[in-house]
């Protein structure tokens, strides 16, 4: 009878800690769709509180604090929610599919972009966090910088490192100027005009 009051017992305290789980990833979740929401509409981070995320999740300023320290903490969980997603387009990518296309996985980048747009645009305009545009570059470099030496080897190296900030700032810019006039364009038609700049640019790493 003991065993079997223990195992009851256990079970019971299994499923109230797998509620207490799923309640707290929808309050977590909850936190960080109503601070998109707040800095889509243009306002500055400093300038929500607690208190009003708290109201609008409709939970407690102590419930808030079980799961983030301040607001910033919030900020970084989906920053890194953001980051983690954007490595995950390019699982499984491998140097020889750029013999095929100059950019690796251009239409995941694209379904992601549009995917996030709310943030993306909300981190980019309001210069939220001047790190966002930086860890981008910094995965995207890791990424693709050492597949596109072994597409186009030269021997000006040089080159490699002045192609990359540039094709890298004139894809955020078209990207974020797609988003910003409301997606209207499709995936396709974005993803060809993306391959035609990138071919052109790279013609330089052919000279």
């Amino acid at each position: 009878h003991k065993r079997q009051r223990s195992v009851h017992l256990s079970t019971r305290r299994d499923k109230m800690s797998s509620k207490s789980d799923r309640r707290s990833i929808r309050t977590k979740k909850e936190l960080k769709d109503n601070l998109i929401a707040l800095l889509s509409t243009g306002r500055i981070i400093e300038s929500i509180s607690v208190k009003e995320l708290a109201d609008l999740a409709d939970i407690s300023r102590s419930t808030f604090y079980l799961h983030y320290s301040d607001i910033y903490d919030l900020l970084d969980d989906i920053e890194n929610d953001f980051f983690d997603e954007f490595r995950s387009v390019f699982d499984g990518f491998h140097p020889e599919e750029l013999t095929e296309s100059p950019l690796p996985r251009i239409d995941g980048m694209l379904a992601f972009a549009a995917k996030n747009s709310r943030l993306v645009l909300s981190l980019a305009d309001n210069q939220i966090d001047m790190s966002f545009s930086r860890k981008i570059k910094n995965i995207a470099h890791g990424i693709c910088f050492d597949s596109w030496s072994q597409l186009y080897p030269v021997s000006d190296r040089t080159k490699y490192e002045y192609f990359f900030p540039f094709i890298f700032s004139g894809c955020i810019d078209l990207i974020l100027t797609w988003l910003r006039g409301g997606i209207k364009e499709s995936r396709q038609y974005m993803s060809d005009l993306l391959e035609t700049f990138i071919m052109d640019g790279a013609s330089v790493l052919r000279s």
